[in-house]
């Protein structure tokens, strides 16, 4: 079983009701308070790497072994730590900011055409 079947796997419990039993898998705390935040969802889905995370961040019996970058390891790792939410954000909006200034700063250096369009 590979490491994001283990840790859903590990997130799964079972509710039993009259002869029926139901396993639920428990939301990420990201998910429980429906992603508020538009910015932060698309930090979170334009992520595309990362350095540092391991195995125990995701299995209480995770070892130090290093864990490749999925959009789904992405989203299972940042979404029950709050504590990375507004740098992601931040980080995020400040790049578009950035980069919608240099596109501005371009369209207002570039010749214009008689009619008064960028040429």
């Amino acid at each position: 079983m590979d490491l994001i079947k283990q840790a859903l796997a590990a997130r799964e419990y079972p509710v039993q009701i009259g002869e029926v039993t139901f396993t639920l898998r428990r939301m990420t705390t990201l998910d429980w308070l429906r992603r508020s935040s538009a910015n932060l969802d698309a930090a979170i889905e334009t992520a595309v790497g990362w350095k540092g995370v391991t195995e125990a961040a995701f299995l209480p019996s995770g070892g130090s072994d290093a864990v490749p970058f999925s959009g789904a390891a992405m989203v299972l790792y940042v979404g029950d730590r709050p504590e990375l939410w507004k740098p992601l954000e931040e980080a995020f909006v400040k790049a578009h900011e950035t980069h919608a200034e240099r596109l501005g700063a371009l369209r207002k250096n570039s010749p214009r055409t008689s009619d008064g369009s960028e040429s």
